[in-house]
C-alpha cells in the first residue's frame, strides 16, 4: 500500500473518498425542491437478460398477447430467442425477439410500432411514385427488369457472335 506523506491514508482510497464526499455534497435544486429522475426509455433491440419480465406481442401457443412471463433463458448470437415461463403455467422455447419485450416497454413498443409502419408505408408510397413517375420501369434501368439497354445489346451480340438462337 502506497501512503501520501502526512495524508495516511492509500491513494485508491483517497479517489473513493473525494468523489464519495461529491456525490454526498450535490446542491438541491431552488427552492428545496427535488427534481425526479427523468425516466429512461427501454431499448426494444438490445438482447433480454435471463430473469427480465417480459410480455408476449402476439399470440403464441397457449398465451394470448399481452401475457406477462419471465425469461428463464437467453440464446443466440444471429436469432435471438428466448425460454419463457408465462403466468398462465406455460414454459415456451425458442421465441423469437420480435414475439416479447420487457414489461416496462409495453407502451414504447406499440409507439415504434406504429412509427415503423408509418415510415414503410411512406416508403412504398415514394417507390410507387418513383417507378411510375420515372417511365422506364425499374429503378435504373431501361426495361421492366432494371437491366440497362446495353447490357442487352451486349449480350444479344455475343449470342449471334457465337451462332446461338433463341
Amino acid at each position: 500500500i502506497v501512503t501520501p506523506p502526512g495524508d495516511g491514508t492509500c491513494l485508491w482510497r483517497c479517489s473513493w473518498f473525494k468523489n464519495h464526499e461529491q456525490r454526498q455534497r450535490q446542491v438541491p435544486s431552488p427552492g428545496g425542491v427535488t427534481m425526479a429522475a427523468m425516466a429512461r426509455s427501454v431499448d426494444l433491440q438490445n438482447r433480454i437478460k435471463a430473469g427480465a419480465k417480459v410480455k408476449a406481442t402476439v399470440d403464441l401457443p397457449g398465451v394470448p398477447m399481452g401475457t406477462k412471463g419471465k425469461v428463464a433463458l437467453s440464446n443466440g448470437v444471429t436469432w435471438k430467442r428466448y425460454w419463457v415461463r408465462f403466468e398462465n403455467g406455460e414454459l415456451l422455447s425458442h421465441i423469437n425477439h420480435e414475439d416479447i419485450v420487457i414489461a416496462r416497454g409495453w407502451d414504447q413498443y406499440f409507439v415504434e410500432k406504429a412509427r415503423a409502419e408509418e415510415a414503410a408505408a411512406a416508403a412504398a408510397a415514394g417507390e410507387v411514385a418513383e417507378s411510375s413517375g420515372g417511365g422506364g420501369g425499374a429503378a435504373g434501368g431501361d426495361n421492366a427488369f432494371g437491366v440497362p439497354q446495353f447490357l442487352l445489346d451486349r449480350t444479344k451480340a455475343a449470342l449471334e457472335k457465337a451462332g446461338v438462337t433463341r
